[in-house]
Formats: structure tokens, C-alpha cells, sequence
């Protein structure tokens, strides 16, 4: 059922599904609460005053899909897998006329199936139950090519080893953070801490548990003893070869006091450096465009295209990424990744007048189109809520981008992406103080971040009127595609008076947009900066067009 055409490409439904039965078949119905479902299955902690509608969703989305499945390629399934409206668990039936088609058949071998005593069948249930815990993790071995594929890579988190003298429960607590933090982004799959506690075995090889669950990479961990207090070691594994691909080492303090703020920066450093979208396992799978090709394959690396793009806004790749993404919507369309992305693209053709006019209908039509499609998908989803809140900003419904923005906040406080676009675009709506304290936070979390979140703060020098720190900034925010990095560096140049600085970051503007000078005013009011704003932006660029003796 997993492998199928109607469950391939839903990750969340194959995981939630897999979840369900294993739980039900090994009688622990009491477990599938909502709030265990977020936990194990999604990575998301709720407490019990928690909203589970994001839960609620997901169970009725499953429920559609098993419909959907029986009544087309799973007719003849000899079982048919129910989740009851109002519960969570699953119950089991036989298939009443598959049966009987398969009486008119002697010379199938479903006739020995049906032969068989209901006490062998419900073995043949448990046994279907042992291979959806391992299918768990069959999510996307790339050196694989039978079969369907799925979209993002798999990583198993071993249980974190304890080779010191401290509690064990230390050691299970820290996996528990990494698992949920992981979790939260949604470049990669991460196995439930329950499908890991059961695949795990005491004494086995290193990579034994990432390998019983098919996972592309293994994250495995330890505790040791060390002069300071404790000291924790991690390292990804590749699952093929076993090859350490990185390596990272926290020290955690000996006071019990300092130890769940230490444990818990730990694992957001890790998750962060794994699963962002500049982090580790992005990256080598960027970098590993062999293997399968699959349309969902192809779709991840188209989504891994657009990431790329985010980092130049180059207006000729962002012509081929939202063709990319365009087609990808048609071969991965329950992908919700792939159509927060064309909902970026659609509003950047609007913001940015990449190719705009280019494809019928508004852009941001389009884009709020995309983006509640992500979030129908994905209502868990960081990334969809984070995208639909910038689509918001620029209709111009305040109210509803920073509902957006913050649940996307919410639903990841680990991701330093979320956290500098919530700013800029708070700070760009006139709440400087907590937008600018929301960029400082993203840096913080990512010392080694994008260019882009430089601008936010050039901009916020230039309202301040401190052409220096404006120009410190532009020059750190440099892209040598995007035409805003010489807007801002003319801006700073033409305030300091800087005839070189302004003549170069001019001729580059006006490579990119000739003629910009005449369009400065309305291509900035399209971004709805403050009108201050615009006026100590167009002034300074007005000065900087003077000191090229540019007209």
C-alpha cells in the first residue's frame, strides 16, 4: 500500500498511516492520542491544551486517501485498513468482494489466502504490520531504482549512547530534542522516535539501525565524561558505505541547573546544522545528482534548485526555477515544498518584476494560490506558513501576514530562515524594533547565513541616517545578480559623498535596469517601504547617479 501510486508521494500520510497500524496491531490504542500522533509522528511537542487541529487534518486527509485507494488500484487488497471517524486507531476487515472475485479465479493463489483461518490471516496482518514499521523508514534510498520514490532523504537518529557516569536519561532526553527539532523543517524526513525504539537492538553494528530502516543517512551520538562535565559527540553517517560525512562536539556542564539550556542548545545547533537550507544534508544531496530520477527525485533537486536561487535572485534562474516548479507541481503535486516555492517565484515576478506579465493572471493571485496550497498540504509546515505570510504582506493584509508568520514561528522556532523573513517584512511594515531583534536572532542562530538578511539592516541603517553602518552592511549583503544590493550601496555611497564607490555600484545598477533613476520611486513603493523610507533611499541614489555624472 505504501509503494503505491496514491500513497508514493504523500510522506506525511505514509508515515501517519504506518504509525497508526503498527500502534493498533501491537494493542497500544491508548498511545494514539493527538498530541502523541504530533509528537511521534510529526516531531511537533504539544502540551494537552494544545490545538490538535493541525492532527485532525492529517487523520481526515488519511481517511480520503484510503478511500481513494480501495476504490481504485487496492479493489482487490484482501484487507481493507479503516481509521473510524472520532478515533484515532485503526480497524481491520476482509475485503468481502475481493474475495468473491477471487472464488471465480481457482488458479490464483489469492485462492490460498482465502482458504486460510481467520487466526492465520490476522498473522498475515501482523506480519504486513512488521513491514510498515520497516517501510517507516523505505522513504528514498537513492541508489534504488525499483519502485516508486519520494521527495526528501531519511535520516534515523540512533539513541544517543551514554559512555558516561551520568543517568541515562540524559542521554534519551537529548535524542528526543534532536528527533522533534529535526522534525520541524521540511527538507528532510526523520524517523518517529517510535519506529527507532523498535528497529533498534542492543549490541548491534554501528549502522544496523539506519540500514533495518532504509534511511539515507544515520545520526548517531554519545555522552562521555569530561574535565568541564559531560562531553557529547555526534557524527552523520552515509547508510551505503558508512562513510562519516560530520562530525560535531558540545560540551555540557557538570550543575544539573545548566544542563536542560545546554541540552537544548545542543540540539537545536545540530538540527540547524543538518536540515537548514544551506545545511549538510541539502548539500550532499545538491551534490549527488546521480541515481534515480525519478519525478520525485526530481522534484527535490528542483526544490534544492530554488534554494540555490534564494541565495542570487537572478532573474535568469528564476525563469528556469519556476518552470522547474511549474512542471514539479504536475508530478509531485501533494509536495508541499515544491509549491511554497512557486508561491516565492509568483512574488518575486511581482516585487522584484522578474519576468512579470510573462504568464496570465496577477502574480500574487498565483502566489496566494501556491502558497495556501503548501500550507492545505502541510498545515505543520514552517516553510508554507512562512511564505503565505510574505504573500500576505504584499496583498496587504497585515493582520493575516503576521498570523502567518508567527505560527510559522511557532511551528519551528529553530529555523533562522522563518525567523529573518518574519523580520525583514516586520521591519518593512514599521515594527522596527521587534523585526531588527528577529534578524539579530537569525545571525545568531546562523553565523554563516545568506546575504540577503544583510539588507534588512542596511535598511534599517539608512532610516537611522547612518550611511556607515549602511554601507557596512550593503557591502556584507552584496549579490551580484540581484539589482537591491547596488540600490543600497548607491543609497550609502551617494549619503557619504564616495565618488568610486557610488560611479561602480551605479554602472552595475544600471547594467541590471537602465534607466532606474526615472523608476526609483514606484519600483520601491511596489515593495511598500515607509515613504521616509523611499525618500532617504531615492536621495541617496540621486546623489550617487550625480557623482557618476550619470544622468
Amino acid at each position: 500500500m505504501l509503494q503505491s501510486d496514491a500513497f508514493a508521494r504523500t510522506e506525511r500520510l505514509r508515515l501517519l498511516l504506518s504509525h497508526i497500524v503498527t500502534q493498533t496491531l501491537e494493542r497500544r490504542n491508548d498511545q494514539l492520542l493527538g498530541k502523541n500522533i504530533a509528537a511521534d509522528v510529526f516531531g511537533i511537542d504539544l502540551d494537552d491544551t494544545s490545538d490538535i487541529s493541525s492532527v485532525r487534518v492529517e487523520i481526515g486527509r488519511l481517511r480520503a486517501r484510503l478511500k481513494q485507494y480501495y476504490a481504485t488500484e487496492g479493489a482487490t487488497e484482501p484487507v481493507i485498513i479503516e481509521i473510524p471517524k472520532g478515533a484515532y486507531s485503526a480497524t481491520f476487515k476482509a475485503n468481502e468482494a475481493a474475495l468473491r472475485n477471487a472464488a471465480r479465479a481457482p488458479d490464483r493463489p489469492f485462492d490460498r489466502v482465502r482458504s486460510l483461518s481467520r487466526s492465520a490471516r490476522l498473522a498475515i496482518i501482523a506480519g504486513i504490520a512488521g513491514i510498515l514499521a520497516l517501510a517507516t523508514g523505505a522513504i528514498w534510498a537513492t541508489s534504488s531504482t525499483d519502485g516508486p520514490t519520494t521527495s526528501r532523504p531519511l535520516v534515523a537518529v540512533a539513541p544517543i549512547e551514554n559512555l558516561s557516569d551520568r543517568p541515562d536519561y540524559i542521554a534519551a532526553g537529548l535524542t528526543t530534542d534532536i528527533v522533534n527539532r529535526i522534525a520541524r523543517f521540511d527538507h528532510l524526513i526523520v524517523v518517529s522516535r517510535a519506529a527507532t525504539a523498535s528497529a533498534n537492538r542492543a549490541g548491534a553494528a554501528a549502522l544496523s539501525l539506519g540500514q533495518s530502516l532504509n534511511a539515507d543517512y544515520q545520526l548517531s551520538g554519545a555522552l562521555h565524561d569530561d574535565v568541564a562535565g559531560i562531553r557529547l559527540t555526534f557524527e552523520l553517517l552515509n547508510v551505503t558505505d558508512g562513510q562519516v560525512l560530520w562530525v560535531e562536539e558540545f560540551s555540557l556542564p557538570e550543575a544539573e541547573e545548566g544542563l536542560l539550556t545546554a541540552r537544548l542548545d545542543a540540539a537545536n545547533a545540530v538540527s540547524r546544522a543538518l536540515a537548514t537550507r544551506d545545511g549538510v544534508v541539502p548539500k550532499l544531496i545538491a551534490s549527488d545528482r546521480g541515481g534515480s530520477e525519478a519525478p520525485d527525485r526530481t522534484s527535490y533537486l528542483c526544490v534544492l534548485r530554488y534554494y540555490a536561487y534564494l541565495q542570487l535572485r537572478d532573474p535568469e534562474e528564476h525563469a528556469a526555477v519556476r518552470e522547474c516548479l511549474e512542471d514539479a507541481t504536475r508530478t509531485s503535486p501533494d509536495y508541499a515544498e515544491v509549491w511554497s516555492g512557486l508561491a516565492q517565484i509568483y512574488l518575486d515576478e511581482r516585487r522584484n518584476a522578474f519576468r512579470e506579465g510573462s504568464a496570465p493572471g496577477d502574480p500574487l493571485d498565483r502566489a496566494f494560490d501556491a502558497a495556501a496550497r503548501a500550507v492545505e498540504i502541510a498545515p505543520g509546515s514552517a516553510s508554507a506558513h512562512s511564505v503565505l505570510a510574505a504573500v500576505q504582506y504584499f496583498r496587504r493584509d497585515l493582520d493575516a501576514f503576521r498570523k502567518a508568520a508567527r505560527r510559522a514561528l511557532e511551528l519551528n522556532p529553530n529555523d533562522p530562515d522563518a525567523h529573518a523573513y518574519f523580520g525583514h517584512l516586520l521591519s518593512m511594515s514599521g515594527e522596527w524594533e521587534e523585526g531588527q531583534r528577529l534578524i539579530a536572532e537569525a545571525q545568531e542562530m546562523s553565523p554563516i547565513h545568506p546575504p540577503l538578511w544583510h539588507h534588512s539592516k542596511a535598511l534599517a541603517a539608512i532610516r537611522d541616517q547612518n550611511p556607515e553602518r549602511a554601507l557596512e552592511e550593503a557591502r556584507l549583503g552584496e549579490m551580484p545578480q540581484f539589482y537591491m544590493s547596488y540600490v543600497l550601496l548607491a543609497a550609502a555611497h551617494g549619503h557619504l559623498g564616495n565618488l568610486a564607490g557610488a560611479t561602480e555600484a551605479i554602472e552595475k545598477l544600471e547594467t541590471m535596469r537602465p534607466g532606474y533613476l526615472e523608476a526609483i520611486s514606484g519600483d520601491l513603493e511596489r515593495r511598500f517601504f515607509e515613504p521616509a523610507l523611499i525618500d532617504l533611499l531615492a536621495s541617496g541614489v540621486r546623489k550617487a547617479y550625480l557623482l557618476a555624472e550619470l544622468p
